[in-house]
């Protein structure tokens, strides 16, 4: 009886799940119709066959194509076949299986009836006006491409090998023909000196295939030429194509209108204020890359649009031409400026992840903050902030583990005025920024229970100077920094430090103990250094200057498909007497990431670091911890721990002292990576919001390689030859899921050792086991 029981629950269960589970996909895949009010019945063919309905189209084919594939001219065409969606085919195939069941209850049958209605517009049927307009579009394409003599047709016929209906197109593409001259006309009235600097975009590409999409783009740079110099009605007509059959060439003619050319006149500012506080027009007009008397150009008026918005207090900035004064020599274009203001005061509270430059560290923390966009008239920026910072964060490791090297509080204030002078076509804009934070940093070491307090005082001028796009550099960063420290607790966490990591009821001499006694030292050392030179008060370590070139020309900040990002940086601290003594030293580090795009959906990606820091190791020279060069985690090789990675030659490390490398730092740093993205098409057939969902994911496969040399420590800094640096080189590998948002992609990555250097007898991935050392890394943002 119990037994029967049990069954009868269990099956009631089962009967339960099943339903629930059917109410799940409906609510998931479902479209509802409200208009709906009673089950109609399908087609015959659906209920009781696989076969496609009459005039369905199942497939297109090609047949013929060489010069483009399947998938290109596929895209190019309207006509679509029939792409089920996976649940139309499981709602499918069991309402075929349960209609051919006599014993199949009725309103079950009509249910998936009805889940099945609402996947009718899936289907796609062959249109013969359709097709005939896709022959002449497969047409148009080929003879943009210089298959002038391209015949195309098709047939519609059901393939009875795969009972489905085909739509084919055959292509005869015959030869291709070649461009025999361009001629470019109207162009004659231009100045002799501007026909010299037009003479390189004046393209006669004789002998190659002829391309329109390649003629147009050249014709496109020739008027921004022209536009840029003043041609303000520069334009060109459909350009002029004879071809000669007997030789299968072209001869092609672009006719240019250029008009007169015309300055710049009145230049009109209207603001619409929005009761919000005015910004000078004396400072709108200096963030205007053109004036009164220039030539028109097109490019100077788009990038005044960018500095207006970059001062960050208008919503909406718009510049266009007022008014046209006609004249003998020239035309005179009136310019009128519309500024839209915004809210100028903020007050946040929330958390955020950043990474800096120059130490590679992926930095969480939480702030409240007070904003005003335009403080002092000019579109300064004034900024009291407290904050809570974890520096280096990371979730990585198997299992997974929060790690940090400190957890900082900090309150200061920041001010920022966006010009302070313009000279040549550059734009110096300052920063200030002065605060005060406690440090409570961690070794890592597992025994340290009390973390070290150490108070500072940091005080930091920056100049940001904007560059002509047009250069290699489009910014430059001039830095100056100085900071007061001391060192809270030195003591208390150095007798901490030996009394929970050396153990005396044993041989003092063991292993274990030595080891630890020399991870104590390597981590408490440098602070003792500190607090030497502080006397346990207050005091200037020193001055640090530093110059950061910039060249950025990706398309997207935050998610790339094109471009590159190159940084160059040297920095460097001496001696200014008034200004303490104790920072001596210069760093130099270059990086470099390049992007891709090969099809709509991928970008291919490359980075490559390299850096050096040259000091002199003694009591009297310090290197910030921030500053030195480490190796590993989430935005380096990521095969590794957050600092884990080391050279054994030029640190003199083993594996059992290898947790060390992260408390001391290293003197020169190269890495790089190797990294293909594929982003999600949006899929059909399928409900917007999941379909949204999808869209927004993504996978990348990667490669990551590099190493840190020369520990900073006497006996082991500028010990790594050339040799050293090329065997030491770590090689990861790996894959990482991607999660499109709208400041990045929030990113899980995975990765093991291909390469291992810190290995002494098992550095290749064959040799051990593959997925021992297993990373897993998870972060926002791309990795470079």
């Amino acid at each position: 009886m119990v037994k029967f029981v049990m069954r009868f629950f269990y099956c009631f269960f089962l009967l339960w799940f099943a339903h629930s589970e059917l109410r799940a996909l409906e609510s998931l895949f479902l479209r509802p119709d409200s208009n709906q009010t009673q089950t109609a019945p399908i087609p015959v063919n659906m209920a009781s066959s696989s076969l496609p309905q009459e005039g369905e189209l199942n497939d297109i084919l090609f047949e013929g194509n060489a010069y483009f594939s399947s998938s290109i001219l596929s895209d190019a065409i309207s006509l679509r076949p029939t792409d089920l969606s996976y649940a139309h085919k499981i709602f499918g195939f069991y309402y075929r299986q349960l209609s051919i069941n006599p014993y199949t209850p009725p309103p079950l049958r009509d249910g998936l009836a009805t889940a099945l209605r609402n996947y009718q517009d899936e289907y796609r049927f062959f249109d013969e006006t359709s097709a005939e307009n896709d022959v002449s579009t497969l047409e148009n394409l080929y003879n943009q491409n210089g298959f002038h003599n391209v015949t195309v047709s098709y047939t519609f016929t059901f393939d009875t090998n795969k009972r489905i209906n085909v739509l084919t197109f055959r292509i005869t593409e015959n030869k291709a023909y070649i461009v025999n001259t361009i001629a470019y006309t109207g162009l004659g009235v231009l100045p002799d000196d501007l026909k010299k600097e037009l003479d390189p975009l004046l393209h006669n590409d004789i002998g190659s295939q002829f391309n329109e999409g390649a003629i147009k783009l050249n014709a496109d740079k020739i008027t921004l030429f022209l536009q840029n110099k003043g041609y303000y009605y520069a334009h060109y007509l459909q350009p002029e194509v004879a071809s000669f059959p007997t030789t299968s060439t072209d001869s092609i003619t672009i006719p240019f209108e250029i008009g007169k050319r015309c300055k710049i006149g009145v230049i009109s500012l209207k603001h619409d204020y929005r009761d919000q506080p005015a910004v000078s027009s004396d400072l709108v007009r200096v963030m205007l890359d053109f004036k009164e008397g220039d030539w028109y150009n097109r490019s100077a008026v788009s990038h005044s649009q960018v500095n207006l918005y970059n001062l960050g207090t208008f919503d909406l900035v718009v510049i266009d031409t007022q008014s046209i004064k006609q004249g003998n020599d020239y035309n005179t274009l009136n310019m009128n400026v519309f500024l839209q203001y915004r809210k100028v005061q903020e007050i946040g509270l929330a958390p955020f992840i950043n990474h800096t430059t120059y130490d590679n560290f992926t930095n969480f923390g939480v702030e409240a903050s007070y904003l005003h966009h335009n403080f002092g008239g000019s579109a300064q920026s004034f900024t009291p902030f407290i904050r809570v910072v974890w520096q280096d964060f990371g979730i990585s490791g198997s299992p997974l583990k929060f790690t940090s090297i400190s957890r900082e509080f900090i309150g200061g204030v920041q001010f920022s005025q966006p010009l302070l002078f313009s000279m040549w076509t550059w734009r110096v804009g300052g920063a200030a920024q002065g605060s005060y934070s406690n440090r409570r940093i961690q070794s890592g070491l597992p025994f340290q229970t009390i973390p070290l307090e150490v108070s500072s005082l940091p005080v930091r001028l920056t100049f940001p100077i904007t560059l002509p796009t047009y250069t290699l550099f489009n910014s430059l960063i001039l830095d100056f920094s100085t900071e007061w420290q001391n060192i809270v607790n030195i003591a208390e966490v150095s007798g901490d430090l030996f009394e929970h990591g050396i153990d005396i009821s044993d041989d003092p001499d063991t292993a274990a103990n030595t080891r630890n006694i020399i991870a104590i030292s390597e981590f408490i050392t440098p602070y003792y250094q500190i607090d030497n030179y502080t006397q346990n008060s207050f005091k200037n370590l020193g001055f640090i200057a530093s110059l950061t070139a910039i060249g950025d020309t990706r398309n997207n900040p935050f998610t790339p498909l094109t471009g590159n990002y190159l940084t160059i940086s040297i920095e460097g601290a001496n001696s200014l007497g008034f200004m303490g003594t104790l920072y001596r030293f210069s760093r130099f580090q270059i990086t470099e990431s390049n992007y891709w795009n090969i099809v709509s959906n991928d970008v291919f990606a490359f980075k490559i670091r390299a850096g050096y820091i040259n000091i002199t190791i003694s009591d009297t020279t310090f290197i910030p911890f921030e500053k030195r060069f480490f190796a590993g985690g989430a935005n380096s090789v990521r095969s590794y721990p957050s600092r884990g990675l080391f050279d054994r030659k030029s640190s003199n490390l083993d594996s059992a002292l290898a947790y060390t490398n992260n408390l001391t730092g290293n003197g020169a740093i190269l890495e790089g990576s190797f990294e293909y993205r594929y982003r999600f098409a949006r899929p059909s057939g399928m409900n917007s919001t999941l379909a949204d969902q999808i869209e927004a994911l993504g996978v990348t496969i990667f490669m990551d390689w590099g190493n840190v040399f020369n520990r900073i420590k006497e006996g082991y800094y500028n010990t790594a030859t050339i040799g050293d640096i090329i065997n030491g080189l770590a090689v990861g590998i790996g894959a990482g899921i991607r999660r499109e948002t709208p400041v990045g992609p929030v990113r899980v990555d995975f990765a093991v050792r291909l390469y291992d250097p810190t290995s002494q007898d098992r550095q290749w991935i064959f040799s051990r086991a593959p997925f021992k050392d297993l990373q897993v890394h998870i972060g926002l943002g791309h990795a470079f």
